[in-house]
This record gives C-alpha cells, sequence and structure tokens, in this order.
C-alpha cells in the first residue's frame, strides 16, 4: 500500500540519518562517562523499537501470499515484549556518574545531559578533533559551543586548534 512504503521509506531515511560518519564527532563523543551513555542510548533505542511496534502493525508477504505478523527481537534475540517485561521487573535506579558533575561542564544535547570532563576540556581525540569541534558541527549544540568557548577563551586554550 502507498501508506506503507511511506512509513518504510520514512523509517529508512531516518535511519541512515542516524548513521555516523568518519572524522564527525557529536559532543556524545566526549562524554564523561561513555559506559553510561550506552546504556542509556540502549534503553532508548529499546523504547523507541517498542513505541513503533505498537504503533505500526508489520507484516512479511511470503512467496506463497501467506502473511506473516513481523516480530521485534533485541540483541540477544529476545522477543522486545519479553525484553520489556524483564525490564519492568527490575527497578529503575538512577545510574551515578563515574565523575563527579561539579568536575563537568554539562551540555544539554539530543534531549540528555551530556558532561564533558573539564580537566580535559580542551585535548583532542585519537581524530585529532576536540569538543568544541564536535559542538560546531551541530547547530542543536550552539548554546553548549558557547559555554565551551567561555572555558576555552578562560584557560587560555586554542579554539581555532585542530
Amino acid at each position: 500500500s502507498d501508506i506503507g512504503s511511506m512509513v518504510a521509506c520514512t523509517f529508512m531515511l531516518g535511519q541512515a540519518l542516524q548513521r555516523a560518519f568518519p572524522e564527525i564527532y557529536t559532543v556524545n563523543d566526549f562524554h564523561a562517562n561513555k559506559e553510561k551513555l550506552e546504556r542509556q542510548m540502549e534503553k532508548e533505542h529499546q523504547k523507541n523499537m517498542e513505541k513503533m511496534r505498537q504503533s505500526i502493525p508489520m507484516v512479511f508477504l511470503g512467496p506463497d501470499g501467506k502473511v506473516t505478523p513481523v516480530q521485534f527481537v533485541d540483541k540477544e534475540g529476545k522477543a522486545i515484549e519479553d525484553a520489556k517485561k524483564e525490564e519492568e521487573e527490575a527497578e529503575e535506579e538512577e545510574e551515578e556518574e563515574d565523575v563527579a558533575l561539579d568536575e563537568c561542564l554539562v551540555i544539554d544535547y539530543q534531549g540528555r545531559k551530556v558532561p564533558i570532563k573539564l580537566d580535559t576540556i580542551g585535548e583532542a581525540n585519537e581524530g585529532g578533533w576536540n569538543v568544541l569541534h564536535a559542538a560546531c558541527h551541530q547547530a542543536a549544540v550552539s548554546s553548549g559551543a558557547i559555554k565551551i568557548i567561555k572555558i576555552f577563551r578562560e584557560r587560555g586554550y586554542d579554539i581555532d586548534a585542530k
């Protein structure tokens, strides 16, 4: 159907927009607690998959004309429904940061707070980029970029360095 094609196309385009490109870094790449960030992003992904599964009935039409409902699974191959039930049974606790937030600059990015270690804020990553470059690649982080520039100036870091 036309609506099915439109939904599938929109989904694929959305997935393409989320892909990472070489030498383009985001503020998340400089997160002070990357392990926590990965867990948060996995939880968000699972919630989004569940929402999608509930809102769009997806089916597979086999060559014999048989219609089979599509079942989404997590990384371990468990049905999303089962994974969700297990998650609901487990108590949700707020994770503590590995680095104290008073030792970080906290930037808003994609609906989450991203702590950046102040003691390494001017350092380049393995690609030679620093967090300011990452902030400048995305308009959504412009207020964070302004905070970073202020810290760079206070500490005498070169804002043009690469």
